[in-house]
């Protein structure tokens, strides 16, 4: 798993394998690579974004500060 560094690659692989075809708003991503060939092939992404409101982490843990 490796930082892809630019957009391009993630959103693509992200519209043509997700069922809502959309990509969200995106803090950092990672490329997940199948490397068994001669080349690596990314085979999935991880994205990290930022919640919309802080409550999608507090409400279900109330000792958490954002």
């Amino acid at each position: 798993m490796d930082v892809i560094p630019e957009e391009e690659p993630a959103k693509t692989f992200v519209r043509a394998h997700h069922y809502s075809r959309s990509y969200p708003a995106v803090k950092v991503q990672f490329g997940l690579y199948d490397v068994s060939g001669s080349r690596r092939r990314l085979c999935g992404v991880a994205l990290l974004g930022v919640p919309v409101s802080t409550a999608v982490l507090t409400k279900p843990m109330p000792g958490l500060r954002p």
